[in-house]
């Protein structure tokens, strides 16, 4: 049986504090869906987390041929994906993963923040946002409900499904999408907030019993929903 937790405790890898501006709307809007195969595809060029060494915050050390590497992919992720557009800040967060996990940046003598802002020229909040989002996302972009939605994971939508395991991440996001749609509703933060706060704690462990289960919890948040 899967295990839902309650609200706090995934709190630290969501949390930021920052409100969101409407030019941030603006720049972060859903793209067309071939637009964020595209962005997606330069995911799968970054080196997985796992293969980078990861480095102690003192060190100084300096890059090996394969940390070299590492680091020109994850910077050209970075780059390629700014000019990408609006599908690409998932991407963004993936390839600051990597950088962070590694120090790749360590031989700047900078500390993260410094070279984020200095060097890739994205501000400390929308990087913490972008890498505490990006695995669900990624998540979220390789599972069929991707194909429905045609459009990059909305943040604030991360942001919520950031506080739920990661097993039941995606089915509950496909619950949410098809239930909302199903009854003519747009999805929203706050929808998915209310879903993930009244879901049990124990699932059916097999696929389609958990969508189920979850199925039925969206319709119960959205028949309560305040009229708008």
């Amino acid at each position: 049986m899967a295990t839902v937790a309650k609200p706090g405790r995934f709190a630290s890898a969501a949390k930021s504090g920052v409100q969101r501006t409407g030019a941030d709307r603006a720049a972060l809007a859903a793209v067309p869906a071939d637009a964020v195969e595209a962005v997606w595809l330069l995911a799968q060029e970054l080196p997985d987390l796992d293969d980078v060494r990861e480095v102690d915050e003192g060190d100084t050390s300096p890059l090996t041929d394969v940390e070299r590497v590492q680091r020109a992919a994850a910077e050209g992720a970075v780059a390629s994906a700014q000019a990408a557009g609006n599908a690409a800040v998932w991407v963004i967060g993936k390839a600051l993963n990597v950088l962070a996990r590694g120090r790749l940046f360590r031989e700047t003598g900078k500390t993260l923040e410094a070279y984020t802002q200095e060097t890739l020229g994205i501000s400390v909040s929308h990087a913490r946002r972008w890498r505490a989002g990006a695995a669900v996302a990624a998540r979220v972009a390789a599972s069929p409900v991707a194909e429905l939605t045609g459009a990059t994971l909305p943040e604030g939508h991360a942001r919520e499904l950031t506080y739920v395991p990661e097993d039941v991440q995606e089915p509950m996001y496909a619950a949410i999408v098809t239930e909302s749609r199903a009854a003519g509703v747009r999805v929203t933060a706050r929808i998915i907030a209310d879903t993930r706060r009244k879901t049990p704690e124990q699932l059916p462990e097999e696929r389609e019993a958990r969508l189920d289960a979850l199925r039925a919890v969206v319709r119960e948040v959205v028949e309560k929903r305040p009229l708008q």
